[in-house]
């Protein structure tokens, strides 16, 4: 039997008997649930009305109430309340009148001589503009720190210079009075152990000099060129300008310590030198070579960073008992590097110099102890590399290419090379004027010259006709064959010899069959080749070829009457630098022939003759 969906009524199906218990529960349950929904709507407690809805929702929530949000009031704020007077409103501030004034509107002033000195803190910051007439600044009024007594009769008690003509401890020029003046100068500015500026005020000149005091004595003017010049003050306290460059002997410029100066391409020539950072390094080069003292008792160095610098950099009138280091930190590259009129150690290291116009990329003149390491020109020019004059230099592990003269010395100068390297010059090392030219090790490709007076020592000895005084510091170098080599019917095939004896200048390669002097001279070549199962009348020759072309037959044979033939070549020749050399073999059997493979009659020697 089915039944209703809400109450559960019984609904009898047409096939049921039907019930009068099930009709009567089925009355039961009607009547008690229409009876409920009666009750219900006759209760007027148990309704909301639609009004009584709006209200409700109206309602602040049970949450604490904030500045965008109503709810309920917090503990706290009750507090605050209750802590209110009854009958509070806005405060307004009464006058006041006496030593402090003020009115409703909240304007105050103090009556003068009201504050006193214990009345203000220590730590209080008073603008100077507020103290007085107001005309002296923060700056200004910091000038009077230090002052104990009455300004002017302090400063006409400041000692003059004294009997040495140097400024000791705090000592100043407080007046331009008996300064020479032809031309006009003018005391610009003097601080203790600063610049005194002196100007030259002719019109036609305009120029700006520097007065530096080194140590409380030498007195060294720089103008705007940065070319030096000496100022000395006499016994009437007068400023002279000695013009160029003469030192006063009793003003000695001298270092006092060590000095290590940096050079970086973003630094500023208005920096100290003293720091290896944008802030701290000078631009420059030569604003380093020119803060150091001329006298250097003390150890120099200068690093310079990676870079290109648009510099001639000179170093000279320098004097040093101890190192003075120009260093390159990384690849860094100058127009030139010039030493001249300077004594002592100085060390060049890591510069590629890339000037073509100067006699020398690196130059040296009149000095002594100058040494150039690992320093580069490759620039194509007929100027020397390093030209030297009256100076001794050593040279160590330099590569100068692409020029007239590697390395020129002339004038009674002492040189010696070392470990040198380079290719497409005119000569390698030049020696003249009564000049002395040691080397060892590696050589810049060249000619060696010695002429008017001039050495040319390779080691330690005596010189011979031909620059040197032994036989590995020249051309010789000797090879043999210890395989058959097949040569081609009618055809120039390349003798290759495989077998290495010597090579004094590693100027003979057994791989490529190939001859490349390193100096330009006269050669001579010694040639032998076997062939085996040679028929009669077959014409065997050698032929010498330079730069790949034929130049020359050396050596011609007809076989007869043996299986093997042997044929020899020798030949002097003219060779430059650089210029590959080779030996051909041709034979005129109609097939192919190939040498015995023996080194006893397969060989070759060449020797460099002058």
């Amino acid at each position: 039997m089915k039944t209703t969906g809400n109450l559960g009524l019984k609904k009898p199906d047409g096939t049921d008997i039907v019930d009068i218990t099930d009709l009567n529960g089925n009355m039961d349950i009607l009547d008690t649930a229409v009876k409920t929904a009666q009750d219900h709507a006759a209760d007027a407690v148990k309704h909301i009305t639609a009004v009584e809805r709006t209200a409700w929702n109206a309602k602040a929530s049970t949450s604490v109430a904030t500045t965008t949000a109503a709810g309920l009031m917090a503990g706290a704020d009750k507090s605050k309340l209750d802590s209110v007077a009854q009958g509070a409103n806005n405060y307004v501030h009464p006058n006041h009148t006496g030593d402090v004034t003020s009115s409703s509107d909240g304007v105050t002033a103090i009556a003068p001589g009201v504050i006193v000195n214990a009345d203000v803190n220590a730590s209080a910051g008073i603008d100077a503009s507020k103290i007085g007439t107001g005309v002296v600044s923060n700056a200004e009024f910091g000038y009077l720190d230090g002052v104990t007594g009455n300004v002017q009769a302090q400063l006409d008690n400041r000692p003059q210079l004294n009997g040495n003509n140097t400024f000791t401890n705090n000592q100043k020029i407080i007046s331009t009075a008996g300064i020479n003046t032809a031309p006009a100068l003018s005391i610009e500015g003097v601080t203790f152990n600063a610049a005194l500026q002196i100007k030259n005020t002719t019109p036609s000149t305009g120029k700006r000099y520097s007065l530096y005091s080194y140590n409380g004595g030498d007195f060294a003017i720089v103008n705007e060129t940065d070319a030096y010049a000496v100022a000395q003050v006499d016994g009437a306290s007068k400023v002279w300008m000695i013009p160029g460059g003469v030192k006063s002997p009793n003003v000695p410029n001298q270092t006092t310590a060590d000095i290590t100066y940096y050079v970086r391409t973003d630094g500023n020539d208005g920096n100290t030198g003293l720091g290896n950072t944008a802030g701290g390094a000078f631009k420059t080069i030569g604003r380093a070579v020119n803060a150091i003292p001329k006298m250097a008792n003390h150890t120099v160095n200068i690093n310079v960073a990676a870079g290109s610098y648009a510099e001639a950099v000179v170093i000279t009138g320098f004097v040093t008992s101890d190192l003075f280091a120009l260093t390159a930190s990384g690849n860094v590259s100058v127009t030139s590097i010039e030493v001249n009129n300077s004594h002592g150690v100085f060390v060049i290291k890591g510069f590629t110099a890339t000037s073509t116009t100067a006699v020398g990329a690196f130059k040296v003149s009149a000095s002594r102890r100058v040494v150039f390491e690992s320093c580069v020109v490759t620039t194509q020019s007929a100027q020397a590399g390093l030209y030297v004059s009256a100076s001794d230099v050593f040279v160590d592990r330099c590569n100068v290419s692409n020029r007239g003269n590697a390395v020129v010395i002339l004038a009674e100068c002492v040189a010696y090379a070392s470990n040198n390297t380079g290719v497409n010059n005119g000569a390698a090392y030049l020696s003249g004027f009564a000049s002395y030219f040691g080397y060892s090790g590696t050589v810049p490709a060249g000619n060696m010259v010695a002429q008017d007076g001039g050495m040319l020592v390779p080691g330690m000895g005596v010189l011979n006709p031909w620059g040197d005084n032994n036989t590995q510091s020249r051309t010789g170098a000797a090879g043999g064959s210890t395989a058959a080599q097949n040569m081609v019917s009618n055809t120039m095939t390349k003798l290759v010899y495989n077998g290495k004896y010597f090579d004094y200048l590693n100027e003979w390669n057994p791989a490529t069959g190939t001859f490349t002097p390193s100096r330009t001279g006269m050669y001579t070549f010694d040639i032998l080749c076997s062939l085996q199962g040679v028929p009669d009348g077959v014409v065997i020759s050698l032929h010498m070829f330079k730069n790949g072309a034929e130049d020359q037959c050396i050596g011609r044979n007809t076989n007869s009457g043996s299986s093997v033939s042997v044929t020899s070549g020798h030949v002097t020749t003219d060779l430059t630098a650089g210029q590959p050399v080779s030996i051909y073999l041709h034979q005129s059997h109609s097939s192919g022939l190939s040498t015995t493979g023996s080194n006893l009659y397969n060989w070759f020697r060449v020797a460099r003759v002058s």
